[in-house]
C-alpha cells in the first residue's frame, strides 16, 4: 500500500497540481490518501472533498505519465515497504461503517453513488457527521440567517424555549467540522420518557422542521448517522417533520402521518390581500368587530399572558385536551423578545379572544389561538388575525403562516382556506417505520371525557405533567 505517499513523501497539493488529477472532483480536494497498489495498474486514491470522500483511479495512460515524474520516483522508493493489503483495509475502516464490496476494485466502499468522469471512476463515500449545540454554537444562528428554508422552528430561540420548559437535550447533526462554516444541518431533540418511551424528534411541538441540506448526498449521510444514534441510544424511532417535497430522505424513512399547512402570500398590495378573504366568513366578521367596538391589546406583559392563558385553558377544555404549561408561553416570550406578541380582543373590558404570533426572518407565524365561544359571533378572532397580517405587511414580511391543521378537521381547513391561504403538505417521517399513534383509541376517548369535566386547576396540572411525554 502506498499510503506513505500521502503521509509525508508526496504532499497532496503536489499531486493534485498535476494534470493527471485535474478532474472536476479532484479540483476541490482538501485531503488525500493513496492506497490499493495493483500490479501493472494504477492505484486507488482516497480523496476528501467538501462533501464526501471519493475513491478514484486515474486511467492507465495518465498513470504512466505520472510515474515518469521525478517526484513520484523519489517517493515510491521510500513507500515500497508500506505496501500492504491490510493497510488498505485499515484505511477504509477509518472512514466509516456499512461498506459493501465493489466488484471493479475488489475493495469495500460505502453505497452512496458511482459515476464516471474523464480519466477516473469515482465512488462517493459520505464524510464524517458531527454534533453541535444549536444554542451555544453561534454558527447555527448565522447559518439560519443565510438559508432561505430556515424557519422559527430551527431557531435557537425556539430550541431554548423547548429546553427550558421540557428539558429536552437538542443537537444538530452536520457534516461541517468544528470551526468550518456550516452548510447543512438537521436539528433533533432527544425525548426521554418513562411513559411514552425514548425517541429522537425533529422537532417536538413544532409544526415542521425540514432538514437543511445542500444535496441529497449530504442528507443521506446525516440521516444514516441519525439512524445509528437511534439504534445505539435504544430509542424506539427517529422522526423528522418536514414540508413534503422540500428534501428527499432515503426510502427507509416512511411517512406515518401528514398535516396541512396554510400560508398567506404577502407580496401583493394590502388591498388585494384583503380582497382574497372570504366575504361572509372573514371580511364581514372584521367589519362586525369594528362596529361592536372590540378593543385590541398587544404585548408580552405578565397581565396579558395571564389573560391569554385563561382563554387557553378554556379552549383546551372545550377541545377535551390538556393545556400547555404556562411556563411554555413564558419561555417563548422570553426567548423571542419583541418578536413574539400576545394579541387580545376585549369586549367591554373582558378578554374574549387571543392569539400568539412570532416573527422570524421574513415570516410571521400565528402559532396559538384561544377564544371564548360565546363571543365568536362578534368576529374577535378575525379581527386579531387581520391586525397581525396588517402588521406583517407593513413590516415588509413575505408570508403569514397560519400553522398546520389535521386533515380530519374539515371545519378548520375550510376556515383557513377562506383567508386566501395556499396549502402545503407536512409529512412526519419515521425510521424505523412504526405506526403513528395519532388516532386515539378507547383510552384516548376516555381521557378526552375526563379532561372535559376536570376543574381548571386539575386540567392545568395534568398538562404540566403530561406534555413533556407527548413531544
Amino acid at each position: 500500500m502506498l499510503e506513505a505517499l500521502a503521509n509525508g513523501f508526496i504532499p497532496a497539493a503536489a499531486l493534485f497540481a498535476l494534470p493527471e488529477f485535474r478532474t472536476p472532483s479532484f479540483s476541490i480536494c482538501g485531503s488525500f490518501r493513496l492506497f490499493g497498489w495493483r500490479v501493472g495498474k494504477p492505484p486507488l486514491a482516497l480523496v476528501r472533498t467538501f462533501r464526501f470522500w471519493v475513491i478514484a483511479a486515474p486511467d492507465r495512460g495518465r498513470w504512466r505519465a505520472l510515474t515518469r515524474r521525478r517526484v513520484f520516483r523519489r517517493a515510491a522508493a521510500g513507500a515500497a515497504a508500506a505496501i500492504s493489503a491490510a493497510g488498505c483495509l485499515l484505511t477504509l475502516a477509518s472512514v466509516g461503517r456499512g461498506f459493501r464490496a465493489l466488484p471493479r476494485f475488489g475493495g469495500p466502499v460505502l453505497p452512496a453513488f458511482e459515476k464516471k468522469e474523464e480519466g477516473a471512476i469515482i465512488v462517493a463515500v459520505p464524510t464524517r457527521v458531527y454534533e453541535i449545540d444549536p444554542i451555544e454554537d453561534v454558527r447555527w444562528a448565522d447559518f439560519l440567517m443565510q438559508d432561505a428554508s430556515a424557519t422559527l422552528f430551527h431557531s435557537p430561540e425556539w430550541i431554548q424555549a423547548l429546553r427550558k420548559t421540557y428539558h429536552y437535550p437538542a443537537t444538530v447533526f452536520t457534516t461541517a467540522a468544528p470551526g468550518d462554516r456550516l452548510k447543512n444541518g438537521v436539528v433533533v431533540c432527544r425525548v426521554r420518557s418513562w411513559l411514552t418511551g425514548r425517541r429522537m424528534i425533529s422537532l417536538p411541538f413544532s409544526d415542521y422542521c425540514s432538514p437543511l441540506a445542500g444535496s441529497d448526498e449530504e442528507l443521506a449521510c446525516i440521516a444514516s448517522r441519525i439512524k445509528d444514534e437511534t439504534r445505539r441510544g435504544d430509542e424506539k424511532y427517529s422522526e423528522i417533520r418536514l414540508i413534503s417535497g422540500a428534501v428527499h430522505l432515503p426510502s427507509e424513512w416512511a411517512a406515518t402521518g401528514s398535516f396541512c399547512l396554510h400560508r398567506i402570500d404577502l407580496s401583493p398590495p394590502i388591498d388585494k390581500v384583503y380582497g382574497a378573504f372570504h366575504e361572509d366568513c372573514i371580511r364581514r366578521k372584521i367589519a362586525r368587530a369594528r362596529r361592536e367596538g372590540l378593543e385590541y391589546e398587544e404585548g408580552s406583559s405578565t397581565e396579558l399572558l395571564g389573560n391569554f392563558y385563561k382563554l387557553v385553558v378554556q379552549t383546551r377544555k372545550r377541545q377535551q385536551i390538556a393545556p400547555q404549561p404556562l411556563s411554555w408561553f413564558k419561555n417563548l416570550l422570553a426567548s423571542f423578545g419583541d418578536q413574539a406578541k400576545i394579541r387580545l380582543a376585549l369586549h367591554q373590558g373582558r378578554p374574549v379572544s387571543g392569539i400568539l404570533t412570532i416573527r422570524y426572518k421574513n415570516t410571521m407565524t400565528y402559532k396559538y389561538g384561544c377564544s371564548d365561544v360565546r363571543f365568536h359571533r362578534l368576529g374577535p378572532m378575525q379581527m386579531l388575525i387581520w391586525k397581525a397580517i396588517e402588521e406583517a405587511k407593513t413590516s415588509g414580511l413575505a408570508e403569514f403562516d397560519l400553522g398546520r391543521t389535521d386533515w380530519s378537521n374539515r371545519g378548520l381547513l375550510t376556515y383557513k382556506d377562506r383567508w386566501g391561504a395556499a396549502r402545503l403538505r407536512i409529512e412526519n417521517l419515521r425510521q424505523p417505520a412504526l405506526p403513528s399513534a395519532h388516532v386515539p383509541g378507547l383510552s384516548g376517548r376516555v381521557a378526552a371525557q375526563v379532561f372535559s369535566h376536570m376543574p381548571d386547576r386539575c386540567l392545568v396540572m395534568a398538562g404540566n405533567i403530561l406534555y413533556r411525554h407527548i413531544a
